[in-house]
């Protein structure tokens, strides 16, 4: 058995986020507690034995062995290993109407703090550019290119995307560096989201509602991966939003 310090020393060097590396290795931890090596079969028992956990939470430790098994070569035939199920639950995201309708809200709210317009403006950019909370409030200067009118973002695991903005979004980027940072951290966000636009939302529901304006524009799915930063398109499937009227209409057309 290769060490848990190399395998988290070489997800460091792979520039795998912090969070990425702690819960890896603390997975990989939990499943050596009780196997000296992993097999087909010390798998399957070790998913037997803990069938209480949920499907979300034993995938993420299965993962976090396959990534492990790759990184030393360990041969394992993970399509033989009998999961639970994942229940897929399309999460919620803001529609234009919701986003006004809470910009509103927003405009007539007594703030202690804040202005009501610098409040509506950070909503403004998340919804308008599909940042993730935690890049908006790693933002700083250095993150804007105002030549190419682009925000550079460094994302998951440490990498790179550029996302196109406009004037009115680098001019409350500007906005945000004076007044927000450093000074409103990510759960007054994620408070405002619920009291603003609804309990149902959360600041992630901002960069869904930004990608299905990209796809209702007619973005296409290569252009869409590389906005929102994601490695494989199978993830970037998770941010298609249509109602049942739109399914239907596409599938009309398709087997007329």
């Amino acid at each position: 058995m290769h060490s848990l310090k190399s395998f988290s020393d070489i997800l460091v060097g792979l520039n795998r986020s912090n969070n990425t590396v702690k819960a890896y290795t603390n997975d990989l931890a939990k499943y050596f507690e009780n196997y000296d090596a992993i097999t087909e079969s010390n798998l399957q028992s070790y998913i037997i034995k803990n069938k209480n956990l949920s499907a979300s939470s034993m995938h993420r430790r299965i993962t976090a062995i396959k990534v492990y098994c790759k990184l030393f070569n360990i041969d394992i035939n993970f399509s033989i290993i009998a999961k639970p199920r994942l229940k897929y639950r399309e999460a919620n995201f803001i529609t234009d109407t919701a986003f006004k309708e809470g910009i509103q809200r927003i405009r007539v709210y007594k703030f202690r703090k804040h202005s009501r317009d610098h409040v509506s403006n950070l909503f403004d950019m998340l919804y308008n550019t599909g940042l993730r909370i935690d890049e908006l409030t790693h933002l700083n200067k250095s993150n804007i290119d105002t030549e190419t009118k682009s925000l550079v973002v460094i994302g998951k695991g440490n990498k790179e995307r550029r996302i196109p903005v406009n004037d009115r979004i680098l001019f409350y980027l500007d906005q945000y560096f004076i007044t927000f940072l450093n000074r409103t951290s990510k759960s007054t966000i994620s408070f405002w989201t619920k009291l603003f636009f609804g309990k149902e939302y959360s600041p992630h529901s901002f960069r869904h509602g930004y990608t299905t304006k990209l796809i209702n524009s007619g973005a296409g799915e290569n252009i869409v991966k590389k906005v929102l930063g994601h490695e494989s398109f199978t993830t970037t499937l998770r941010y298609f939003h249509n109602n049942f009227e739109e399914i239907t209409d596409a599938v009309n057309l398709a087997i007329s």
